[in-house]
């Protein structure tokens, strides 16, 4: 890796330091952070230590998202996947609810 290259790779790092800097600064953050848990807020501090804008973003959609039981079935059917749920591509909207809220989801 030559000097260029090491300038460029800390330069593109530290504009996403900055882009996730403002996004602390925002009243989108500020209610996703409110309507958090601790397991949630230790998610975040992994993930600002990381530096990820992307992680972030999502982060906060999950946040302001709302009860599981107004989310989209296709929703459902990836945190049904995400959470290693037994069958998830078989169980209908009701019984996704129930295996997500006995994970604690919910």
């Amino acid at each position: 890796m030559n000097m260029q290259e090491i300038q460029r790779n800390f330069h593109s790092k530290m504009l996403e330091f900055r882009a996730v800097d403002s996004l602390l600064w925002t009243e989108r953050f500020e209610d996703a952070y409110n309507r958090t848990t601790e397991q949630h807020r230790d998610m975040l501090v992994v993930i600002l230590k990381s530096g990820r804008l992307e992680a972030l973003r999502v982060w906060i959609k999950e946040r302001l998202e709302g009860p599981l039981r107004y989310a989209s079935y296709r929703r459902l059917r990836e945190l049904g996947k995400r959470e290693n749920i037994h069958r998830w591509s078989r169980l209908d909207r009701d019984e996704l609810l129930a295996a997500l809220e006995k994970k604690g989801l919910a």
